[in-house]
């Protein structure tokens, strides 16, 4: 970062390790104060303990849409996929009125065989990203899941990819789809990197196959806990795309 000196006006790069210090200017030897860094709070979403967080697909939209909802039935969030969009975008706000956003996730390039999807704050943030691995994800999806370094927290991976299998193959056809839709339940279970389980994603069963359960499976921060259900979020999304 840069600032400026208060006697000479000379403009001093500073390394972010010096914020909030103080220095002396090395052209006149005035003291300077070093602004301290301001580090954006990661959004929140309001789930508390009210698990499971039910995801429920709008039937029939334009774009795709899910709505997220507590076991209380307190909205927890509304997800919008963007349409006409080469690359993926979805919108994450905190209820259907849109009148304020959780984030913004972001695909970082059109085919998304092994796409990295960004979730970035209104300030354009980045806080996390999920990523598909695509050779990994032909039989059993498997997506990992970055903190904002891009250092690896955690890892999705589908536990029935049979049940996918078969509900693609016969989720539509008349009758035997719904039959599928409610039998056939798939599930997703997110791991730490040391292998504690954090979150499972359920199809629940329904006829329309739009309907989905999130358990918390261990205590977790709020910072994870956000990362968590906006990579499960996208993650569904991806895996409904793709029957």
């Amino acid at each position: 970062m840069k600032i400026p000196c208060t006697n000479c006006n000379q403009h001093l790069e500073m390394p972010e390790e010096l914020a909030g210090q103080t220095i002396e200017c090395p052209a006149c030897n005035t003291s300077l104060a070093v602004p301290a860094l301001v580090q954006e709070e990661t959004p929140q979403v309001a789930s508390g303990k009210n698990y499971p967080i039910e995801l429920n697909f709008k039937k029939i939209a334009l774009a795709k849409q899910a709505m997220l909802t507590d076991s209380k039935g307190n909205s927890v969030a509304y997800a919008r996929q963007k349409v006409l969009k080469l690359k993926e975008e979805l919108e994450v706000f905190e209820d259907k009125t849109k009148a304020k956003r959780i984030c913004t996730i972001k695909a970082n390039k059109v085919i998304d065989f092994s796409a990295a999807y960004h979730f970035y704050t209104e300030n354009k943030q980045c806080f996390g990203s999920v990523q598909r691995k695509g050779l990994l994800s032909i039989w059993k999806a498997t997506y990992l899941v970055d903190d904002s370094s891009g250092n690896q927290y955690a890892t999705i991976k589908e536990e029935n990819p049979f049940a996918k299998l078969v509900d693609s193959l016969l989720g539509g056809l008349p009758f035997v789809g719904f039959a599928c839709n409610y039998i056939l339940n798939s599930s997703y279970i997110a791991k730490s990197k040391d292998g504690t389980e954090l979150f499972r994603l359920t199809k629940v069963p329904s006829f329309w196959g739009a309907l989905f359960k999130i358990d918390k499976l261990a205590e977790v921060t709020p910072d994870e806990e956000i990362r968590c259900m906006m990579s499960l979020l996208m993650m569904i999304f991806l895996e409904k795309s793709r029957g």
